[in-house]
């Protein structure tokens, strides 16, 4: 990753744009650490990729979670009523 400052990118943007498009990811210094992060489209689009499939997995794992409890609930019942001779809840 490379930085430059906002006039750097104003007196040179097709040189900029190349390299961005060429994979280069550029960092912009702002005041106050207000930077900015420029990347191309096709880089963007790989990073927006990879987020998603990793919600995914997350909410693949919640559901998981979810059946794994429910699994537990009801073994929890058949336990308590073999435990209380046959009786349920």
């Amino acid at each position: 990753m490379i930085a430059l400052r906002t006039i750097d990118i104003r007196n040179d943007f097709k040189r900029v744009s190349d390299l961005i498009n060429s994979g280069e990811k550029v960092l912009i210094a702002r005041p106050r650490n207000e930077n900015l992060v420029v990347l191309s489209e096709k880089e963007y689009n790989k990073l927006d990729k990879a987020k998603l499939l990793m919600e995914d997995l997350d909410d693949e794992e919640d559901e998981k979670t979810v059946w794994r409890v429910n699994l537990d609930i009801r073994i929890n019942h058949v336990f308590g009523c073999l435990l209380s001779g046959g009786k349920g809840d």
